[in-house]
């Protein structure tokens, strides 16, 4: 429904294109393997790829590598979420080959490899630094209060941890924390994060 047809004249050509150009398709098999390496707890750690028949791990700036990509991941492994991402190397050098280079998601994204990046099996530069995450499943809950209570997608973020409904301080707050909780929600994602809620 998405593609522009050619219908050609069916009653001129109907015997012509009769199966004989059909379209067929062979479709890549084998889904994308993915670990983390490294870390103290098997959540977190250096992010690596299966890729070319060798693991590899994924170049990234710091500036780049940020919760967003560190999602996309965390939900490849089986994850709900990142708790954070890392792009200084904190895990420590892979085997020095690269298995996609400079990944840049939204977070919206099922897999990293429908995310843009500069290529896969790319050789990474020395300024460059193997990438890591910390992973969780949902293990608070999260709400939302307002004052009005007009609206249910919408108010002050509340966490219940240690049988406690407390509030999250605003310091640092932003899209990307909000969006985080959202999805905690069922909700695809944030439209605006506020402070001084």
């Amino acid at each position: 429904a998405d593609c522009n047809i050619y219908t050609p004249n069916l009653h001129v050509y109907s015997l012509y294109y009769y199966h004989h150009y059909d379209a067929g398709v062979i479709c890549y098999a084998k889904k994308l393997q993915a670990r983390l390496v490294g870390g103290s707890q098997s959540n977190e750690g250096r992010v690596e790829f299966f890729y070319n028949n060798a693991w590899g791990s994924v170049c990234g700036f710091s500036s780049e590598w940020d919760i967003r990509e560190a999602n996309v991941f965390c939900k490849m492994l089986g994850y709900t979420f990142a708790i954070r991402a890392w792009g200084s190397g904190q895990f420590g050098a892979g085997n020095g080959t690269t298995s996609v280079y400079r990944p840049q998601c939204t977070g919206t994204e099922a897999n990293i490899a429908e995310c843009n990046n500069n290529g896969w099996g790319v050789s990474c530069s020395s300024s460059y630094r193997d990438v890591g995450v910390g992973c969780a499943n949902q293990t608070v809950s999260v709400r939302l209060v307002n004052a009005d209570g007009n609206q249910s997608h919408e108010g002050r973020v509340e966490v219940y941890y240690n049988n406690t409904w407390g509030t999250i301080c605003d310091n640092g707050w932003d899209i990307r924390d909000a969006t985080v909780v959202c999805r905690m929600l069922g909700y695809p994602f944030a439209i605006f994060s506020r402070t001084s809620a």
